[in-house]
């Protein structure tokens, strides 16, 4: 049997290629966040680009619940960065305060690249991975997100996110991290 056509064979290098080689990263760099104020009603990507944003503190509460809130996030590929379009993937990660990793009912997101929505943001998809950038290039993406808390949980409707109008110390869910990521392999 050919080394080629070798069935465990193409299993590993498939493993390999898909799953381990895009988790190596070789460099982080943060990005700038800033953030809208919080509203009960979705907001339409146009008059989100007219609201005023505020620098944002990483691991703050992100809004009340059944809220939206607009985030702006910035960043620079680093010119040191050796960026090469067929060994290497530039990424955001975003992590949004998941709690588990099942869809709906937590905290949601869709991200905007240049005016359009291009990934949701969700437990198992938290990763953006940026499309054809070079080494000096600056990002900016837009984040339309969504408090949903699941309130089947008796003593979760006691607490204040039972109410779209609960308290804001009851903090559900934190923007906790979002990093440019380098992958090499």
């Amino acid at each position: 049997m050919s080394k080629k056509s070798n069935p465990a064979l193409v299993r590993c290098r498939r493993i390999l290629n898909e799953r381990i080689r895009p988790q190596i990263i070789a460099n982080t760099a943060d990005l700038e966040v800033s953030a809208a104020a919080s509203h009960f009603e979705p907001v339409s990507f146009a008059d989100a680009k007219r609201f005023v944003y505020e620098p944002f503190v990483l691991g703050s509460a992100i809004a009340p619940a059944w809220h939206t809130r607009w985030f702006i996030l910035r960043g620079h590929i680093p010119k040191n960065w050796d960026i090469d379009a067929t060994t290497t993937t530039v990424s955001v990660h975003l992590d949004l305060g998941f709690m588990g990793n099942y869809d709906g009912f937590q905290v949601e997101a869709m991200l905007y690249r240049d005016g359009y929505p291009v990934q949701a943001i969700q437990p198992d998809r938290r990763r953006y991975i940026l499309e054809v950038v070079t080494s000096g290039e600056d990002i900016e993406l837009f984040l339309e997100v969504a408090t949903t808390p699941m309130v089947s949980n008796i003593s979760l409707i006691a607490c204040c996110f039972a109410s779209p109008w609960g308290s804001v110390s009851c903090v559900l869910f934190r923007l906790n991290t979002t990093t440019e990521q380098y992958d090499r392999f």
